[in-house]
């Protein structure tokens, strides 16, 4: 399939609409919604439902490491990536598909286990190709337009993933039952294998390359995760980006705070649908975040996230019902995107080395153990102190991170001379 002669326009397109098919399916099964939802169903505590931001933002992250030492041919990249997700992601949605489909007759508390446990390996197993499809995707277009088109790209998978929300809450409002649930996990693997099929029309240089091995050698990554930690702007970054993530560990909970009295008693399927308001948040933000991160640098997509997120979380405290929680998801969305587009731009320039999948993997390892850990030490506070006390430790982390971003953390396009006469040719133009 060729949909435009320029390659780079091409795998713009494809990109869109792929990532608008996943985005699609991911909004349907939301983690911080849909799940928290299907686990309060089954009788899970708050501790299981606040762990799920650790399987989303921390599980999905320490795995990855594992990617670098089995996705060594460059050659055969896309191949092997489509491969991973049709034959080891996507099945993980049948297979909770058919245990919610079966659950009334099954004990509640095994259900939720298993439930949190096929979650788990469905995250984990994203998460080991996460540092991998990075770098492919980051290979496919040069850094002066990388920003935007990751940024369309991303914008595609918000709002389809709006449609996605939408569906699924419909679907739920009227009919909460387990086996409904069922039928939205068999829809999303459903479109996940149609999004696969998007991403191998993708026209990659390197397969008309001769074979290239990325390095392979653990001694020779763990020499280039410590060149990257030597570098001080990348240790600021990192450390502004671990209190963001340590300040917003608390979403999956915000489910459950809206589905009690104090804050609106909503329909379950009405929370569902109120989900939808993430991505519109993240289609405006990855589009804006995109855009302005190519003319202005990056580090403004994280100053602009980290604000949302405290507006989010202001928000939370004083605005409860409908309002205050399609308020909060539309902020969330925002600063969401910030932690994609932003994020990963950043990342990418500040790698002071030539292996890019070593230092995409290195930051991640480090955010993912605080996003591991802060969940379920989310979820200890919320048992112990209640959810506004949690809510009002997390606007106070994240007025942290707007602080020590402001301060410490330099653009890294401001460190160099400019770009390279091969990115301002990125387009051709």
């Amino acid at each position: 399939m060729r949909l435009h002669r320029n390659p780079l326009i091409h795998n713009a397109i494809i990109l869109m609409g792929s990532e608008g098919t996943w985005g699609f399916q991911a909004a349907m099964i939301a983690p911080a919604t849909f799940f928290a939802v299907l686990l309060s169903q089954f009788g899970a505590g708050k501790i299981m439902i606040g762990s799920i931001a650790a399987i989303e933002s921390g599980g999905i992250l320490v795995m990855q490491i594992l990617g670098l030492l089995w996705f060594h041919s460059i050659r055969y990249r896309k191949r092997n990536l489509i491969l991973w997700h049709v034959g080891i992601v996507i099945p993980f949605l049948f297979i909770l598909a058919g245990l919610v489909y079966f659950s009334p007759h099954l004990p509640p508390r095994w259900v939720a286990r298993l439930v949190w446990l096929l979650l788990a390996l469905f995250m984990g197993s994203m998460g080991i190709v996460i540092a991998v499809w990075s770098e492919w995707i980051a290979a496919l277009f040069p850094t002066a337009i990388r920003g935007r088109v990751m940024g369309l790209s991303l914008c595609s998978y918000a709002v389809t993933g709006s449609v996605g929300a939408l569906m699924a809450g419909y679907i739920l409002k009227d009919h909460p039952e387990p086996r409904v649930f069922a039928i939205c996990l068999f829809v999303s693997g459903v479109v996940g294998l149609l999004s696969m099929w998007g991403y191998s029309h993708v026209r990659d240089p390197a397969e008309e390359q001769p074979e290239q091995l990325a390095v392979v050698d653990f001694r020779v990554i763990v020499s280039k995760f410590k060149q990257s930690l030597r570098d001080s702007n990348f240790r600021y970054f990192l450390g502004a980006r671990l209190l963001t993530v340590l300040g917003f560990s608390m979403v999956p909970l915000v489910a459950v705070y809206f589905c009690r009295p104090e804050g609106g008693g909503l329909n379950p399927g009405t929370l569902v649908s109120c989900g939808a308001a993430i991505t519109v948040g993240l289609a405006a933000g990855n589009l804006g975040l995109g855009y302005l991160g190519d003319r202005r640098g990056h580090r403004v997509g994280l100053l602009v996230g980290i604000v949302c997120q405290i507006v989010a979380l202001s928000v939370l405290l004083v605005v409860p019902g409908l309002w205050g929680c399609l308020i909060f998801y539309f902020f969330a969305g925002i600063s969401n995107a910030s932690g994609w587009v932003s994020h990963y731009n950043l990342l990418f320039e500040t790698c002071p080395h030539d292996h890019l999948g070593a230092h995409i993997t290195i930051g991640n390892l480090a955010l993912g153990g605080v996003g591991l850990m802060a969940p379920l030490l989310a979820g200890v506070i919320a048992e112990g102190l209640g959810l506004r006390m949690l809510f009002g430790l997390s606007l106070a982390v994240s007025a942290g991170a707007l602080f020590w971003l402001c301060v410490l953390v330099r653009d890294p396009r401001v460190r160099k001379t400019g770009l390279s006469k091969a990115d301002r040719a990125g387009t051709g133009a």
